[in-house]
């Protein structure tokens, strides 16, 4: 009887083989390795970070622009426009506050209950999983995959 092998191609050529159970404890391995973890926690850290990097940046530029445009083509109605525009924006974070961080808070609850299904697996940690369990002596940008063959 012929024993399961992975065969790991990269960039679509065969570059070796793996027994099964051995691949398996590697990948077991790698799930259990608390880097990986650290490692994915600062990946949704670092996204979180840039999003608000680029609010916080592209914002108040876009802002200038806008402001700018109404002060050159409108220049005696921008006060005007200026104020009817900010107790607009007041009045509407004043409504959709509450609905804003009852939906948060339901989003972030659902998300915390899919995590606890059986079976469930994070796109995020499946891709950290697998560049860590896939870390073979290749040329850097090498796609490396593996295909479980009988």
């Amino acid at each position: 009887m012929k024993k399961s092998v992975v065969v790991v191609y990269a960039n679509g050529q065969p570059a070796g083989t793996i027994p099964l159970g051995e691949y398996q404890g590697i990948v077991k391995k790698v799930g259990r390795d608390w880097h990986i973890h650290l490692a994915q926690m600062l990946n949704y850290a670092d996204s979180c970070l840039t999003l608000v990097k680029r609010f916080v940046v592209l914002g108040p530029i876009l802002w200038f622009w806008v402001v700018l445009g109404f002060v050159t083509f409108a220049p005696d109605d921008t006060s005007t426009m200026l104020n009817a525009g900010i107790s607009m924006m007041v009045n509407f974070l004043r409504i959709t506050g509450g609905f804003a961080v009852l939906g948060s808070g339901i989003l972030l609850a659902a998300d915390l209950m899919m995590k606890g299904l059986p079976g469930h697996q994070d796109l995020f940690e499946r891709e950290v999983f697998d560049r860590a369990a896939r870390r073979f002596a290749v040329s850097p940008g090498a796609a490396i995959n593996v295909r479980i063959e009988s």
